[in-house]
């Protein structure tokens, strides 16, 4: 921002890290009207926006900013990403199915910590269909969706298993640290 004060990218990730770092919402939407200010076609902002409302419970209004950042990008994986969590966050099951497949077939590869359809599979208690995609993605790496599947299938030791991987991983690698909390909570081990 002091090579370019104009840049909207600049301001949205600021803007995020204000909000990770220190739990600074309202920097995080100032810095978000700074970006739309600079472009008001900033994907980057729609897709931070779109998140950042969805998570503090304005469903319309990040629908609003996915649908920006579709017609900026139809194919964008972060939009789909999101578009399936919205889905699932105002339990549409459906849609949130249909989203992720579409996003399987925009970006086969795509992941942003867990496959959307192995998630949406699980929300809807389909877990023999998670576990099949979470076990085949374990080979790639730990998934916490595959210890929290098993444990919903009343598979407990697999599940231990799985967390004790993710806790070696997490040893060695960064590893996010509420998906293993997730874990515990799953297993009824609220403590841990």
């Amino acid at each position: 921002l002091k090579v370019d004060a104009n840049n909207a990218e600049a301001h949205v990730y600021l803007g995020e890290t204000e909000r990770v770092l220190s739990w600074d919402v309202a920097e995080d939407e100032l810095e978000l009207k700074r970006a739309f200010e600079s472009d008001p076609n900033c994907i980057a902002a729609h897709l931070s926006a779109a998140a950042l409302q969805q998570w503090t419970g304005l469903p319309n209004e990040a629908r609003s900013h996915l649908q920006a950042a579709f017609r900026l990008d139809p194919l964008s994986p972060m939009a789909g990403h999101l578009d399936v969590l919205l889905e699932l966050r105002g339990d549409r099951f459906g849609e949130a199915e249909a989203a992720a497949q579409r996003l399987m077939e925009s970006d086969p590869s795509y992941s942003y910590f867990e496959r959307d359809l192995a998630l949406v599979y699980r929300q809807e208690g389909k877990l023999d269909q998670a576990l099949d995609i979470y076990s085949r993605l374990a080979n790639v790496r730990p998934q916490a969706g595959l210890a929290i599947t098993l444990a919903r299938l009343g598979r407990n030791d697999d599940a231990r298993k799985a967390l004790d991987e993710l806790i070696q991983r997490a040893s060695q690698k960064y590893f996010p640290s509420d998906e293993i909390a997730a874990v515990y909570a799953t297993l009824g081990e609220n403590d841990e």
